[in-house]
């Protein structure tokens, strides 16, 4: 429902942007709701690791609550960077960081050296399409400022950061013979706020984005994963 009115505007774009803004919101708080409940029915690092991520989640959330205010009820145009990307930017750093608290069991030394390679054969596959198909039209963009173009990098490259996280505790889980479900829907929701979170960064450089587009339907949809 949330993708069909973003794509074909049965009320107007005014519908759209209203149902994008609020529902990227509610789905954020949702998916943040879900994932601190998650973090209750552990102990230990466990436990902080789902909390920092649904912390990051949250912080999202909030951040679009900024949005909203802003846009639907102040009706001004949002500025890009704005006290939104606070709150945007706090997801880039807390769900890595409890990423990095998920435990893992103790390995040899060969499996360790085996695990790092590993790591790194993934971040740079990762970087290096981020850098072909994001940074680079970002880089010759027409920007306004050092700044907007910071923040603009961060999303993308903070989604390889997280993305390279989760395709390397998948590939540890799967060797080790364990069931990875739950961590698969993380990285299948981190996908499709990558993909987003490029079209965001992408337009808002060359002054075309506006929320009830059909970028937002990734954030959506990542959030529903989560």
């Amino acid at each position: 429902v949330f993708a069909g009115v973003l794509l074909a505007h049965p009320g107007g774009a005014l519908t759209a942007q209203t149902v994008s803004n609020f529902g990227l919101c509610a789905g954020a708080l949702a998916a943040a709701g879900a994932c601190l409940v998650r973090a209750r029915s552990f102990a230990g690092r466990m436990r902080w690791g789902w909390a920092l991520i649904g912390l990051g989640v949250l912080s999202w959330g909030l951040g679009q609550g900024v949005w909203v205010y802003l846009e639907s009820f102040r009706g001004d145009e949002v500025p890009f960077p704005s006290l939104a990307d606070i709150g945007y930017l706090g997801m880039v750093l807390l769900t890595p960081a409890g990423l990095m608290i998920l435990p893992s069991t103790a390995q040899t030394f060969a499996n360790r050296v085996r695990s790092i390679l590993d790591g790194f054969m993934v971040a740079a596959s990762l970087v290096l399409t981020a850098w072909i198909f994001v940074v680079q039209p970002l880089l010759h963009a027409d920007r306004g400022s050092v700044l907007a173009l910071y923040v603009s990098l961060a999303y993308p490259l903070g989604d390889v950061v997280i993305l390279t996280m989760v395709v390397y505790m998948l590939a540890l889980q799967m060797r080790r013979g364990r069931t990875f479900g739950t961590l698969a829907l993380v990285g299948a929701g981190i996908g499709a706020f990558a993909a987003s979170d490029i079209g965001y960064a992408y337009l808002n450089l060359i002054g075309k984005y506006a929320s009830g587009g059909p970028t937002d339907i990734g954030w959506f949809a990542g959030f529903s994963l989560i």
